[in-house]
């Protein structure tokens, strides 16, 4: 199945909703290699520019799904219509259901080791049919690399959650992807674990409804505001280049 890929501010997007994002994982499956999906938003377009590994990263990807109301919005501006917003968080989960009833093993790599394990004994309640190959936290010294590329494959995982935060993520997933034998699908899922856990709050889901989570995230952590100036950047440099 192709999917619509566009250039927002010379970013990759995928012009995409989640029926047809499902429909794509389960495509990814069926191929005899490895894939990567990563969720993007305004701010990690705004990185992107300025960051030449994570931008390889995204222009490599096999699924970008448009992960936040911004890039939505900036789709449409340029007039790509049938895009859907697609939170990373969600769109885990959608794939933990493909995996339980493909019965593919799942392995969760990232987080802390209480938050990882928290979250993985959540997911497995969650779905009891989910096979939870192996999971293991993200802090974990470059010199035993090769030691946890060892565990994933001999756990025999097709679908890898890899949660160590942006860029890391996907820097991680560009270099250590092509040798894990068996995955077959590899997602960057950020802050996901945590959420899981209870250890961050997502907005309620009238907020969520209402694609203001950005906003609510905010008020409740008061210290982004560093990070949410890249939404106001994102804003002008899109309707700079409307204007054009």
């Amino acid at each position: 199945m192709n999917v619509c890929r566009v250039r927002i501010l010379d970013i990759p997007v995928d012009v995409i909703n989640k029926k047809r994002a499902e429909k794509k994982v389960e495509q990814m499956l069926m191929e005899n290699k490895s894939h990567t999906i990563i969720a993007i938003n305004p701010e990690k377009v705004i990185a992107a520019r300025y960051d030449s590994t994570l931008k390889e990263a995204l222009e490599n990807a096999d699924l970008l799904l448009p992960d936040g109301a911004g890039l939505v919005w900036a789709a449409r501006i340029f007039g790509y219509n049938g895009i859907q917003r697609i939170p990373g968080a969600d769109f885990m989960e959608n794939i933990c259901k493909i995996a339980a009833r493909r019965n593919c093993g799942v392995f969760i790599y990232g987080s802390r080791e209480e938050v990882n394990r928290k979250a993985t004994q959540i997911l497995q309640k969650r779905y009891p049919r989910l096979r939870i190959a192996g999971r293991c936290h993200g802090y974990i010294d470059e010199e035993k690399m090769d030691e946890l590329i060892e565990m994933i494959n001999a756990s025999g995982a097709i679908v890898l959650f890899v949660a160590l935060g942006s860029p890391k993520q996907e820097k991680w997933m560009m270099k250590y992807l092509p040798r894990l034998n068996k995955v077959r699908i590899c997602q960057g899922i950020g802050g996901t674990l945590d959420t899981l856990a209870g250890y961050s709050k997502r907005a309620p889901k009238w907020i969520q409804y209402l694609q203001a989570e950005w906003l609510y995230r905010l008020l409740r952590e008061p210290w982004r505001i560093k990070r949410q100036k890249a939404l106001i950047q994102f804003a002008k440099l899109v309707l700079k280049e409307k204007a054009r």
